[in-house]
């Protein structure tokens, strides 16, 4: 039990007390069952019990974490398995007055995991309230959409509209023919945008549920991975490249492209629109690359090599570029000098899957099934 403190206190993980207590129940369950003679380790209780400790003195010898994390939440913690954490929203509560406040008693961090469940955890004690079942495959995007309710994207095809108040879904949409990759939603949230792998790309009534216009179909395009409106416009990202496309008519207008110096494609895994950029988080032939194009013309203004397997995730905030990487690291970039600072960050066992950011001074990550844990961040650290 000391042990599994002193882990969960450099960790800044609470569930591991827990974990440990189970442990020392199993470790007592065997001992006493080795009172036996006919049980069939008898002879060598020492030797399984030592097996089965979880937490022993070496394990209290891991690295501590980093001064930028605040706590770590498990989001598998009841489950057989751990699952992977493939998205995440955190919703503001609301106050009195009827404005969002991160203060309220209803602010909610959701996570879509890959087992097909949707967790949600209250925003202020990070402690489980509920779960949504009734996803088939892995729930792979969320989206808030006004105060009433949050739509899941899952690889069932279809896409679940939850109902906030009573973690139901009393409507889904069911056109989408491949896995429901990604979704966006427009400034005053009533147009949703949602994209399957297939290019294929769906334009929604968010009040009605009915379709706006006909579908917009991406030629070319087997792997349409994640969609953002911004400024009456679709931003598209491919494995091959980042298309612009005007909404109303289906046409594309621009797209940025990238060849390596061996004039090998790189593969494109996730994009972000900042300021005057478009940062764009890559996988390269031998390592990880983060991109710099002028958001306008989408011309190259820089090209950041990072020493990863790739770039899966990029959140904004202030002057800072956070990229999760495929090794679950976080590498931290300047937005005004397009810099790498020194300071990486060792957030997971596991890729990062899932960023997003909390009451405005908190960034989380999510990671593969490895490691299964959502980490929150400060975001206003002083990385020195």
């Amino acid at each position: 039990m000391w042990n599994g403190r002193i882990v969960s206190h450099a960790q800044k993980d609470d569930q591991v007390i827990t974990e440990a207590a189970l442990n020392v129940m199993l470790l007592d369950a065997v001992i006493r069952s080795s009172e036996s003679q006919n049980a069939s380790h008898a002879r060598h209780v020492e030797s399984a019990a030592g097996h089965l400790s979880q937490f022993t003195h070496s394990t209290t010898k891991k690295k501590k974490s980093p001064n930028a994390l605040k706590h770590r939440i498990n989001p598998s913690f009841s489950e057989p398995m751990k699952s992977t954490v493939e998205a995440m929203i955190y919703i503001p509560g609301t106050s009195s007055d009827g404005s969002t406040s991160d203060d309220s008693d209803s602010c909610k961090l959701w996570c879509g995991m890959a087992s097909g469940k949707v967790k949600i955890f209250d925003g202020r004690t990070w402690m489980q309230e509920a779960e949504f079942c009734d996803a088939k495959d892995r729930v792979c995007c969320l989206m808030s959409v006004g105060t009433g309710s949050v739509w899941a994207g899952s690889f069932d095809t279809n896409i679940y509209i939850i109902d906030v108040d009573t973690y139901t879904a009393n409507k889904k949409i069911c056109d989408h023919s491949d896995f429901v990759s990604d979704m966006t939603v427009t400034a005053n949230k009533t147009v949703a945008y949602t994209c399957s792998l297939d290019g294929e790309i769906m334009i929604w009534n968010t009040i009605t549920l009915e379709k706006v216009q006909d579908s917009i179909k991406l030629p070319e395009c087997r792997s349409l991975t994640s969609i953002k409106w911004k400024d009456g416009k679709l931003w598209c990202c491919t494995k091959e490249a980042i298309r612009v496309i005007d909404p109303s008519t289906g046409d594309e207008l621009k797209r940025a492209v990238y060849m390596d110096e061996k004039k090998f494609p790189v593969q494109f895994d996730c994009f972000l629109t900042y300021e005057d950029k478009l940062w764009v988080g890559c996988t390269g032939s031998n390592n990880g690359k983060l991109l710099i194009f002028n958001e306008e013309t989408l011309e190259v203004i820089d090209t950041l090599r990072v020493s990863c397997r790739g770039i899966s995730k990029l959140v904004a905030v202030e002057n800072r570029i956070w990229a999760g990487s495929k090794q679950g690291k976080i590498h931290l970039f300047n937005t005004k000098t397009c810099r790498r600072e020194e300071k990486v960050l060792e957030a997971h066992e596991d890729a990062i899957r899932s960023m997003c950011m909390a009451a405005n001074q908190y960034i989380l990550t999510g990671s593969g099934s490895k490691d299964g844990k959502v980490a929150m961040w400060k975001a206003d650290f002083d990385n020195t």
